[in-house]
């Protein structure tokens, strides 16, 4: 890491460290209060391996689509569901889900919404069945005329209707077969 890039990497784990131990605390000490024991958390390193699991993946492709987790990742942002929901949910394209070179999966952090998938993804993965899952992926976040102006993305999370982008997506994928 250059010296230039290396500042703030420091101040950013100092940052969040402190962040980390300011939040941790009280919850650290209504245990102690309540049950007398910090057991019921676990090992201090496994608590911490969940905590990094939500960090996401570093990619070439965050530019595009923005960072991504990996399975532990998704898993856990999905409330901890197993890694065979969350491969029945691929399978069901109900999630983005994008295999990478080295034969990983890896999950875009825009369709994550406080602990579910953002409502109308499901629909908008779907209408892209058949098209390259990256092209696709990255068609849910390229700004659309139709939707005037909205990437799917935005226009789900401003709650507009998702059959609007179900229709737009069709249009986008009959052309992509040309």
């Amino acid at each position: 890491m250059s010296p230039r890039a290396a500042a703030p990497a420091e101040r950013f784990l100092r940052e969040l460290t402190a962040e980390i131990e300011r939040q941790i605390e009280p919850v650290v000490r209504e245990y102690v209060s309540a049950r007398g024991s910090v057991d019921p958390l676990g090992d201090p390193a496994a608590l911490a391996r969940r905590m990094v699991a939500l960090v996401p993946e570093p990619s070439a492709w965050n530019e595009v689509l923005g960072p991504f987790y990996a399975t532990r990742g998704a898993t856990t942002a999905l409330g901890g569901i197993s890694r065979q929901a969350l491969s029945e949910r691929r399978s069901r394209r109900t999630i983005v889900a994008l295999r990478t070179a080295d034969d990983e999966w890896v999950y875009p952090l825009f369709q994550f919404d406080d602990g579910e998938v953002l409502s109308g993804i499901a629909e908008a993965w779907q209408a892209l069945d058949g098209v390259d899952d990256w092209t696709a992926a990255s068609l849910l976040v390229t700004p659309q005329r139709a939707l005037r102006g909205s990437s799917v993305v935005q226009w789900l999370r401003a709650g507009e209707p998702a059959a609007a982008v179900v229709a737009v997506l069709g249009r986008v994928r009959a052309r992509l077969a040309r």
